[in-house]
């Protein structure tokens, strides 16, 4: 299964487009967990899990796929409420001393300090 073919998938969610979205899914070509591996590849594993519950397509995804994404989302719920308090801390430390901050996370930081963003040559890895 292609990376375009996953995005594809991805798309259809997004587009909210219940009909494709169906006939992708249950293609005999839709392999699981080469999704999912796409999924988490491109740092959207979370965000497509929380699409599909509100749009109410978790039932269209086979092979156990909603509990991992899941998983993946609450892995990045708890990831977002640790850092937070850290983040309110920094910037009023910053604030006292009367100096301007921009938290920058994600693919800005990534770029920022490793020149890359790929996960698969570890730019957003080791961030």
């Amino acid at each position: 299964m292609s990376n375009v073919r996953c995005l594809l998938i991805f798309l259809h969610a997004v587009k909210r487009d219940e009909p494709e979205l169906t006939r992708a899914l249950g293609s005999e070509s839709f392999d699981p967990d080469e999704f999912y591996a796409f999924a988490r590849r491109q740092a959207v594993a979370g965000y497509f899990y929380t699409l599909l519950k509100d749009e109410g397509f978790l039932r269209l995804l086979p092979g156990g796929l909603d509990a991992r994404l899941r998983d993946v989302r609450e892995i990045q719920a708890a990831k977002a409420d640790r850092l937070l308090p850290e983040i309110h801390r920094l910037q009023q430390r910053f604030e006292r001393a009367g100096l301007d901050v921009i938290f920058i996370k994600g693919i800005p930081w990534a770029m920022i300090r490793t020149g890359r963003t790929s996960s698969s040559d570890g730019g957003m890895r080791e961030c």
